[in-house]
Parts: structure tokens; sequence; C-alpha cells
């Protein structure tokens, strides 16, 4: 739980301090006795340069999977439609930034 919740402080710090922060904590998780975590300090030392450029430009490609996963799901939905286009329409509705007027229920 510790190394769980001291490598999710690497993400909130200032880039110049994190460095260091996650070297350390790759240090500590690597030479534990649970097994889990010294294979996800291996890991983490592999895509260091990466990880660090993450919080150094404060990029995620969250957004991007939460719209991919939202479409998946309008596919199941849309599952058994005659056409495409429907899916299309379905997709532009959900995530489009047109919100049409509903007959019916106030705007």
């Amino acid at each position: 739980y510790l190394f769980k919740e001291r490598l999710r402080l690497v993400f909130k710090m200032r880039p110049e301090d994190a460095a260091d922060y996650l070297d350390e904590w790759i240090d500590q998780a690597s030479h534990s006795d649970i097994a889990p975590m010294a294979e996800l300090a291996e890991r983490i030392t592999r895509h260091r340069t990466r990880i660090l450029a993450a919080i150094e430009h404060d990029m995620s490609n969250g957004p991007v999977e939460s719209v991919n996963t939202k479409i998946r799901l309008l596919t199941r939905i849309a599952f058994g439609y005659k056409n495409p286009e429907a899916l299309i329409a379905l997709a532009m509705l959900a995530l489009g930034p047109h919100r049409p007027a509903l007959p019916g229920r106030p705007s």
C-alpha cells in the first residue's frame, strides 16, 4: 500500500523534484521482498524517460482513452442498426459539441 501511495506522489510533484523521488522509489521497490513491486520497478525503469516527460509536460492519454471507451460502448448499443451512419450519428450526438433541443424537454 505504501509503495503504491508513494508512487502516486510522483505525479503530483514538480518535474524537477519528481526525477529524484522516482529514482529513490525505484531503488526501494527493486530491493523489496514484494515480487510484483520489484517487477513494477523494472518496468518503470524501462519507461522512466517517458514518465518524466509526461510529468514535465503535464500530458496524459486519459481523455483519449475515455473517448475510445465511450465509442466502444456506443458500438455495442448500436449493434443491429442497418447502416454505419446510425452509429456515426449516435457518436456525434453523444460526444460531439452540438446538443440539439429535444421535443418536450427544456433546453
